[in-house]
Parts: structure tokens; sequence; C-alpha cells
């Protein structure tokens, strides 16, 4: 069965409409996925936290944050999966290059979940990092240039095989530079 993918492009100002509309629109007593995802730096969370804080998002939402406030010891992943097989609605951001979100994936295909994903980017390794940096000078976690540069390098490549288990995949540019080009998918 050929399977088509919709593909959307917004600038992120555009995000915060965009995440609100599809979580109004289903509610988490529904098999959608949610999943906001991209390199580090590329402003996931920025905009998460401020609609799961006004009340915006009308699903169960949760990552790294939001599981070390609850005081819970689950790694992401698990809690993933035991959301998923609970068989509800809920959105997720996810920042990792790592493959276990296809993993995760594939499992919530296997249970009956349709997958909205909304991949956030820059053009630009160096603007994560400098992103990383301010976020530590105000307070943040501590960054790593490498560790950002390399994270952005495998998390592109990867977004191709998130397109393709997706059955909405929703790029948003948080670069802020109009007209920057847009990477490769």
């Amino acid at each position: 069965m050929n399977k088509t993918t919709k593909i959307k492009v917004y600038p992120y100002k555009k995000m915060a409409e965009i995440l609100q509309k599809a979580t109004n629109l289903s509610p988490s007593d529904e098999r959608i996925l949610y999943v906001v995802c991209g390199p580090s730096g590329s402003g996931k969370s920025t905009i998460i936290a401020n609609l799961y804080k006004s009340g915006k998002i009308n699903v169960p939402f949760f990552n790294l944050a939001t599981l070390k406030k609850s005081g819970t010891e689950k790694p992401l992943n698990q809690v993933v999966k035991d959301k998923i097989s609970e068989g509800k609605g809920f959105a997720f951001e996810w920042d990792s290059s790592s493959k276990e979100i296809l993993r995760l994936l594939q499992y919530a295909k296997a249970n009956d979940f349709k997958i909205k994903t909304y991949f956030v980017y820059t053009t630009s390794a160096s603007v994560n990092e400098l992103r990383a940096e301010i976020r530590h000078k105000q307070g943040g976690e501590t960054y790593d240039h490498e560790e950002i540069s390399e994270n952005y390098r495998n998390t592109l490549p990867l977004s191709k095989s998130l397109k393709k288990i997706s059955d909405e995949f929703v790029l948003i540019d948080s670069t802020f530079i109009k007209g920057a080009p847009i990477p490769e998918f």
C-alpha cells in the first residue's frame, strides 16, 4: 500500500497556532500521537512550555522537564510506551537524535495510533549552539557546542524516517531568518 504523508512547512511564529488548533481538534480519547521533535536548541521547549502553561493544549503533554517535576523515575521512552498502551491520545516532546523514537512510533502504529509529527528545526547548528549558550547564561543547563552540533547532524537525517512513519509531518522553521533555505528532508 502506498501511503501519502502530508508535509507542510511553517515559520516558527505560526507554531503556537498550529499546535493549539491540532490539539484542540482532537480530544485525548482519540488515538492520535502528537510528537514535537527536532535538534536541541531548535525552540521546541519554549513554545510547548508557553502553550502548556496557558492551558492551550487539549491533550496530555509531557517531556523530560515535566517528568522531572512530576517525580517519576521512569525514562521518557517508557512513559511514552505506557501512554500508548493506555490507548488515549497525548503529545510529547523528544529532542534526542536517538532512533528510539522510531521504535516508539512503530509501537504506536501497531496500536492503531495516527501520528502527527511537528519537526522544529533551524537552518544551521550554529543557531542552536547560540541558543543553548544564551539558555545557559540565563541559568539553564550547561551546553557543549560539539554535543549540540552532533545532535543537529544526527537529528536531521532521522527526520526522513520520522516523515515516513508519520501520517502528518509538519516542518517548523525556527531560524528567524527570512528566506533561509529549508534543509533536505
